[in-house]
């Protein structure tokens, strides 16, 4: 399985499109994050949208000042919302992403925020982490301009903490 976590964000970054950090989290850590996300009662066939073919998942959403109830309920994603969360940002929403090798993702635009922020036209921020990698061809996420020039082709790496503008494909 290949296990994302995608956080949309409202934060402006000072880096142009995107950044990583590997070696985020510990591998225990991702072990536990791994375990609990697969376990989870709510995890199911992803309702995301068509863009999203033999997934699983599950999404949270919640603002800033909910973040302990958020935790109450969900405490195995506090060292990721820790090192993703700022106090510059209200709504987030995260998404605990499954994909096996036949899932695939098409090329879309992060709007699942803007049911319960409309004045939000894209989130500014979105975060990628990559819990678990199958033995796998492909997978790269590529980012995209709105003129569809790419920016970037991102390999995905075990422990890999992805960050890009959230107005990007």
């Amino acid at each position: 399985y290949t296990l994302m976590l995608f956080n949309r964000l409202k934060n402006i970054w000072s880096w142009q499109y995107y950044t990583e950090e590997k070696e985020a989290f510990s591998l225990t850590y991702l072990s536990v994050l791994k375990n609990e996300i697969l376990n989870s009662p709510y995890l199911a066939d992803n309702v995301l949208n068509y863009n999203f073919d033999n997934t699983l998942g599950f999404s949270i959403i919640f603002k800033y000042h909910a973040l302990q109830r958020t935790l109450e309920k969900f405490p195995f994603f506090a060292s990721y919302l820790e090192k993703v969360m700022s106090t510059e940002n209200n709504v987030y929403y995260l998404n605990a992403l499954v994909l096996t090798l036949n899932s695939s993702v098409q090329r879309h635009i992060d709007y699942s925020l803007r049911p319960y922020a409309p004045n939000l036209r894209f989130p500014r921020r979105v975060s990628v982490l990559y819990v678990e990698i199958p033995k796998m061809e492909g997978g790269q996420l590529i980012l995209m301009k709105e003129d569809n020039g790419i920016i970037a082709e991102i390999q995905p790496e075990i422990n890999k903490l992805l960050y890009f503008k959230g107005h990007l494909k």
